[in-house]
Formats: C-alpha cells, sequence, structure tokens
C-alpha cells in the first residue's frame, strides 16, 4: 500500500476535532508518540484513529507494523499532530466563538454524521451475480421507456462496470431513507411564510 505525503495529510484532516483528546476512553498508560505544546498523542490513540480512517484491518495493520510503511507512518503522525498544532492556534485565537468557524463546524460535523449513517447502512458484502443482473434489465426498462433502447450493449459487455452503478443507487436508496426518517422523527416547524416549496421528486 502506498501513501503519498497529501493524501496522509488528507486523512488526518478527517478526524473529529475532540476525538485525540476524548476522556471517556480507560486511562491509557502507552507510549507517547509525540507531544503537541503540552497535549500528547499517544500509540494507542494513533492506532484507533489509523484504523478508524483506513477503514480496512488488513491495511491498517500494514501501515501500523510494516518496517517499508515507516515514513508514511511518521507522516501520517505528524499531519495528526499538526492538526492538533492547529486546533490550539484557533483556540488561542478566540475561534471557538467565532460565529463563521461555528457554522462551517456545524456544516462538516452534519456532513461527517451523515456519511457515517450512511456507512452503516450500506451493505458489507459486494454485489452477486444476480444483482448486476437485476440493476442492468431495470436500467434497460427505463431507457426503453424513454424509446432510447436501440443499440444498447449487451450486458456482458458493460458487467465490470455495473458494480459502482449498484452502489451509487445503495447510496442513493439509504441517503433518501435516512432524510425521510430523519423528517419524521425530528420535524421542522417554520415560521409563517418561511416554508420552501415541496421539491419535485428526482428521477
Amino acid at each position: 500500500m502506498r501513501m503519498n505525503r497529501a493524501q496522509l495529510i488528507g486523512i488526518g484532516g478527517l478526524v473529529t476535532l475532540g476525538f485525540l483528546g476524548c476522556t471517556n476512553l480507560p486511562k491509557d498508560t502507552s507510549k507517547v508518540l509525540v507531544n503537541v505544546a503540552g497535549e500528547k498523542i499517544t500509540q494507542t490513540q494513533f492506532e484507533e484513529v489509523v484504523k478508524v480512517l483506513i477503514g480496512d484491518d488488513k491495511r491498517a495493520e500494514e501501515l501500523l507494523k510494516s518496517d517499508a510503511m515507516k515514513e508514511q507512518r511518521n507522516q501520517f503522525l505528524e499531519s495528526l499532530a499538526l492538526q492538533k498544532s492547529m486546533v490550539q492556534m484557533a483556540k488561542a485565537e478566540g475561534l471557538e466563538h467565532d460565529l463563521k468557524a461555528k457554522v462551517l463546524l456545524e456544516q462538516r460535523v452534519a456532513q461527517v454524521y451523515l456519511q457515517t449513517l450512511m456507512d452503516r447502512r450500506l451493505p458489507k458484502t459486494e454485489p452477486t451475480e444476480a444483482d448486476l443482473k437485476a440493476l442492468y434489465d431495470g436500467l434497460v426498462e427505463e431507457r426503453k421507456a424513454t424509446g432510447q433502447d436501440k443499440g444498447l450493449p449487451a450486458f456482458e459487455e458493460v458487467k465490470a462496470q455495473l458494480p459502482g452503478i449498484w452502489k451509487q443507487k445503495q447510496e442513493q436508496a439509504i441517503s433518501a431513507t435516512l432524510f425521510k426518517e430523519m423528517r419524521q422523527n425530528y420535524p421542522l416547524t417554520f415560521a409563517e411564510g418561511y416554508k420552501p416549496m415541496p421539491q419535485p421528486a428526482q428521477p
């Protein structure tokens, strides 16, 4: 597995701001890997972050243990430390009370929560041959309904592309279900004149 510096810093930037300093975890007595102006990142914390962000136990283990991955591992650690430094700097500048920063953080938190909820509900297995054939047949029927079925490629010709389309449709369906549940369980009550018009259903 190869990961360049930009990718590692980008991955590190996805860590929830409070994760590394979570106080609900059992007392951590593992080795301190880096001290960021008094805040510590331990071996246990680092391993947990790597496993969460990579999302694949085998690849995470490779990054954490492989001698060949030592430099990438150290760069990853540095990206997490720099993130902590940025949070410290922002707090020192009073950004905890900055309205723009608060709004942007709330938007980002909502995006991360949505993606996490979707990831929990997405199928963990790859589509079967039957799934792909059903998807293909459905796409063909959609084209027929609009009179665009001439010259369509055979199933075997597009089979390799169908898993991506299948996953996209799964994501769309799960996203729609989540928003439906959200509106039902956490209803919105608008002041008079502020409720937007219903949007037309997406095809």
